[in-house]
């Protein structure tokens, strides 16, 4: 009676452990986290566009991009999720079913796994699927802050974007050329939307923005409060964009906010979707084909939806900065 007892005891633990084991190796971790973790590719029937703020062009634009590739692909449904922007590389990264939007250095440091801007590990499973349009950083103060140049900025409360975005370099670069004094400044990192209502309310004396032209958030706040935007001295600035060449400087004409009577310099950096390489090829390949294809449509929803198309991603590719989805770069091969 015991031997028996003892040997149901046994099998009993041996279907428990193979029960274990079964559950480990196929079911509970699939879907696209076990293609993250394996290798796999795979092929989610829903997508997600990890953006920006919605008071920045990254959110008007990744909204439209959504919409064209639920509208044109079949089997397949494409969400905007809007973020803070400084997390989108991370998120693709870790989860196949997420593309990333970000700028161009932003996606440098985090392949190379540059700590210093907030990415101690390399995030070396990214490629990108296309590029677009210039992501331009604002400096915007009350028009009678007193605030000329950037040099007046010591001292004073500023709005600034959060730390691991492109913004934050081009704003370093900008103290040193203008010999900022970091330590007396009182900076407050916020979304954009939050730093916007920050100089609306006269919390802060200044705010860095960042996203296209026009920049929404922008437009809405030159219709409430008389502001004025800061010029970058290109000649002054030029030393320190030659050591660095993903940026850039571009002019904005006058009129183009109101009350902006007058041209104004401002840096730039490219922007682009990157996605995780364990998504699936053949997916991605429609992906960029569809949003190639239907860059007019993208225009509709935002004006600097006309940039998001072949001829600029293939002047990024190649520039052989950034590793291609094998997806993106089968595409690119073909109409090359």
């Amino acid at each position: 009676m015991r031997l028996k007892k003892t040997r149901y005891i046994s099998a009993l633990i041996l279907i428990l452990v193979l029960s274990m084991l079964a559950t480990g190796c196929g079911g509970g971790g699939g879907g696209q986290g076990s293609g993250g973790e394996t290798g796999e590719k795979v092929k989610p029937n829903t997508l997600v566009i990890a953006s920006g703020s919605s008071a920045g062009t990254y959110y008007y634009i990744a909204t439209g991009q959504s919409q064209i590739l639920s509208e044109k692909i079949d089997g397949l449904t494409v969400n905007n999720e809007a973020t803070n922007g400084t997390i989108n590389f991370s998120l693709a990264s870790e989860n196949p079913d997420t593309i990333g939007m970000g700028g161009l250095e932003q996606l440098v440091s985090a392949v190379e796994g540059r700590e210093d801007r907030g990415y101690p590990v390399p995030l070396d499973n990214l490629g990108v699927i296309q590029s677009g349009h210039k992501f331009v950083l604002y400096c915007v103060t009350a028009a009678n802050s007193g605030i000329e140049t950037f040099a007046d900025l010591n001292g004073k409360r500023i709005g600034k974007p959060t730390l691991t975005g492109s913004s934050t370099p081009m704003i370093d670069m900008l103290y040193e050329a203008y010999g900022v004094d970091v330590s007396t400044l009182k900076e407050t990192p916020a979304s954009h939307a939050e730093n916007i209502d920050a100089l609306k309310d006269g919390v802060v004396d200044a705010i860095f923005v960042a996203g296209g032209v026009p920049m929404a958030g922008l437009t809405d706040l030159t219709t409430s409060k008389d502001v004025k935007f800061l010029d970058i001295d290109a000649d002054l600035l030029k030393p320190y964009m030659d050591k660095d060449k993903y940026f850039d400087l571009i002019t904005i004409e006058p009129n183009t906010y109101k009350n902006q009577t007058e041209p104004v310099n401002l840096m730039t950096v490219d922007v682009l979707l990157a996605a995780n390489m364990n998504l699936d090829d053949d997916l991605v390949y429609e992906i960029t084909k569809t949003l190639n294809e239907n860059v007019d449509e993208l225009a509709l929803v935002h004006k600097d939806g006309a940039e998001w198309n072949a001829e600029n991603t293939i002047n990024l590719y190649k520039k052989n900065i950034v590793p291609f989805h094998p997806g993106a770069k089968r595409y690119y091969d073909e109409i090359m």
